[in-house]
């Protein structure tokens, strides 16, 4: 794909050309960025200018101030368009940069814009690679139709609430903004986060939910609960562990979010409810729109995966106790039964048969560990290697979504299905969870060859080399959720998981015996 070359004289000139390619990525076009001074370092700039064409850079985005010799020599350079960006100087202002590049001899042209114009450069250089890249030009298009439907809801502001207030909200935001700004937090990069991730949570919406996204609280009818007996909200928090780094790392954001749901709503479903809504927390070093509204795309995509609507959340920036590329991420949800429908491990008994279902790889839980053992590995590079035993990736194997068992059990219900006992298997693996779901007199007996092991896991041991006990001490192992029922309602119960998408496996069953677990 074509790119576009970001060239500047000092670092002074960096926050200017920022905003140029901050406009590049919003359209998602590959830039380089470099400084050279034209006058300090002519055999360094002379190399760079003249290799840009074999790079495939096409536009070059060229900033200087006061004698402003760089966009002119890029041009005298450089056989493609080149867009001058002259610098706000403390002397004149910027009008001796404007003059030196705006100055230049016949035959050597360069596209000048305004004095620190850098998003307009950045547009510029956009328009001119648009000409022979249509996906481009329609950005370019969305990009000026979102510029009118501002002004437009201006116009409706300003009709609504007088010129006054109007005026007075504008001081009162310039002067937030100037100070916020300064301290690290772009309040206008948050408000377009806002803006791109509505798409997302509008998919997401139940009857139930009253009002809309951007109210100071997310707001649920409880009509529906009216019909139960006894009805009892459940609830749910976590995030996705360390995992995020991976994220980071690979610089895909759009599958983080269904980790964070699915280690809510799953223990919401394991104790027999059904997850209404769900809210969402990023912490971040630097607001990046795009960034934030992939995640929340994630997040979306899980809630619509557990049928909860995502009524709400926060997007907190904050520079200094973070670093500006990375970001943490957490949720909350919320969830209800009937009181006599909720499963609490009561009646299970010895002979009950365990029923697991496959999980996705790793989920999201023992990162730390996985980081360790794949130290070496945990490039954007190294992440990229494919594997045939894994058959994809080490990132997209890692990178894999927590899956999702809200379906699977609400289905085992409707199949008439009375679940005993359920566990979640998260962090701590079999040894600390399987023993959540038993009552005191009982023991779970779980064969360990029920089920193929993913591969991830076995190269997880070997790698690392992790002893067999500490893997089920940390890891899924391959199922995510464990169900216990009668004898009787086992094929019922496969079937039901198996009409979902899942995949059961029948893996031990309950026997009289101190509480706990026992693998063999």
């Amino acid at each position: 794909m074509a790119k576009v070359g970001i060239v500047m004289g000092s670092d002074s000139d960096m926050p200017i050309m920022a905003k140029a390619a901050e406009i590049l990525d919003k359209f998602g076009i590959d830039y380089e960025m470099t400084i050279i001074s034209a006058h300090r370092e002519p055999d360094i700039f002379f190399e760079w200018a003249k290799s840009a064409e074999e790079k495939g850079i096409r536009v070059i985005i060229a900033g200087a101030g006061k004698a402003a010799h760089l966009p002119g020599m890029c041009a005298a350079l450089f056989p493609m368009p080149v867009v001058g960006n002259p610098m706000k100087t403390s002397d004149l202002g910027g009008v001796d940069s404007l003059y030196s590049i705006v100055q230049m001899p016949s035959g050597i042209p360069v596209a000048t814009v305004a004095i620190n114009g850098g998003a307009n450069a950045g547009i510029l250089a956009a328009k001119i690679l648009a000409t022979s890249d249509a996906e481009l030009l329609a950005k370019l298009k969305n990009y000026s139709e979102e510029m009118k439907n501002d002004v437009v809801k201006k116009a409706d502001k300003l009709e609504s609430i007088g010129y006054k207030e109007y005026l007075s909200q504008m001081k009162y935001m310039e002067d937030e903004k100037m100070d916020y700004k300064k301290a690290g937090v772009d309040i206008e990069a948050g408000y377009k986060s806002v803006e791109l991730m509505k798409e997302h949570v509008k998919k997401t919406m139940r009857e139930e939910v009253l009002g809309g996204l951007g109210g100071f609280s997310g707001a649920f009818s409880l009509a529906k609960i009216k019909n139960m007996e006894e009805p009892v909200l459940l609830s749910g928090t976590d995030g996705c562990g360390t995992k995020v780094k991976l994220a980071i790392i690979m610089d895909k954001h759009d599958t983080i979010g269904i980790d964070a749901v699915a280690m809510c709503v799953n223990d919401i479903a394991c104790a027999g409810g059904e997850p209404l809504f769900f809210l969402d927390y990023i912490a971040c070093g630097k607001n990046y729109p795009e960034k934030i509204a992939d995640i929340v795309k994630g997040v979306a995509e899980g809630c619509l995966q557990s049928e909860a609507a995502l009524i709400g959340g926060e997007t907190a920036e904050h520079p200094g106790l973070m670093p500006e590329e990375d970001y943490d991420l957490a949720g909350f949800a919320v969830g209800v039964c009937d009181k006599k429908e909720m499963i609490t491990g009561e009646h299970l008994q010895a002979g009950d048969v365990l029923i697991g279902m496959a999980s996705t790889g790793v989920h999201s839980n023992g990162f730390s560990l996985v980081r360790k053992v794949f130290e070496k590995e945990l490039t954007r590079e190294g992440l990229d290697i494919y594997y045939d035993a894994l058959g994809k990736t080490l990132g997209e194997a890692l990178l894999a979504p927590t899956r999702i068992y809200v379906r699977a059990l609400k289905s085992i219900k409707n199949a008439g299905v009375t679940v005993k006992a359920c566990s979640h298997i998260t962090g701590g693996g079999f040894y600390e969870n399987v023993p959540r779901m038993l009552k005191e007199g009982t023991r779970a007996v779980i064969k360990k060859d029920s089920y193929e092991v993913p591969a991830i896991f076995k190269m997880l041991a070997e790698k690392g080399d992790i002893a067999e006990e500490m893997m089920y001490n940390t890891f899924n192992m391959g199922l995510g959720m464990i169900v216990a029922v009668d004898p009787a309602d086992v094929e019922k119960t496969m079937e039901a998981i198996k009409a979902t998408g899942d995949v059961p496996y029948v893996i031990g069953s309950i026997e009289a015996g101190e509480k706990g677990v026992t693998l063999c």
